[in-house]
């Protein structure tokens, strides 16, 4: 089975305004997964969903974008670094 992609024609203002969200979305997972190795390599153990999260609160990335969006960004990237216990 496979993803198959929708073709949006949306209006100037609606695109700006995704464009600016997904930008976002990106830079809260390369700052969580940044965090991640940094724990990783400093201190050799994994990191937590929660203080992933609360690392990330601080950043203007984190609330540029819905909360609940970026929590479930951070908790992506920490089920993707315990994948390699």
């Amino acid at each position: 089975m496979g993803c198959q992609q929708a073709l949006l024609h949306p209006v100037q203002n609606l695109l700006a305004i995704l464009e600016y969200l997904c930008g976002e979305a990106n830079k809260v997972f390369n700052c969580s997964v940044y965090y991640g190795r940094l724990v990783w390599f400093k201190e050799n153990r994994f990191v937590t969903q929660g203080e992933v999260c609360g690392q990330m609160k601080w950043k203007v990335h984190f609330n540029d974008i819905y909360g609940s969006s970026s929590q479930q960004i951070c908790n992506g990237v920490v089920e993707s670094l315990r994948s390699f216990k």
